[in-house]
């Protein structure tokens, strides 16, 4: 996290010095779109191995693996996770899609104004 934030700092401050925030943002936001359709398509296709993979990533001792008939997986059917990826998905992708559209006019503004 650390080194991403470094590595963010440095590329804006850079852009800023060749007036380029606007571009970066804008290149950011559709790479992070491409991203989520990445992801999106290989949920699609390979549902379960994308969600074990998942699990084992970020709960590696194993602690996501419930029996059939536990009570959290009666509170949280699959049905609502699917629900809730789908929601954080779009809202993602409409917010990325939103500062790449704001950016872009931007972009766009200034070179009709020069």
């Amino acid at each position: 996290g650390v080194l991403g934030a470094l590595g963010l700092a440095w590329l804006v401050l850079r852009a800023r010095r060749q007036r380029a925030v606007a571009r970066l943002v804008r290149a950011g936001a559709i790479a992070a779109v491409a991203g989520v359709g990445l992801v999106a398509v290989l949920a699609a296709v390979a549902f379960d191995a994308a969600f074990l993979l998942f699990h084992r990533i970020f709960f590696p001792q194993g602690n996501f693996l419930f029996p059939p008939g536990s009570h959290l997986l009666t509170l949280y059917p699959e049905a609502y996770f699917y629900g809730v990826t789908l929601r954080i998905g779009a809202a993602f992708v409409a917010v990325a899609l939103a500062l790449a559209g704001v950016a872009h006019a931007s972009l766009r503004f200034r070179r009709d104004a020069a």
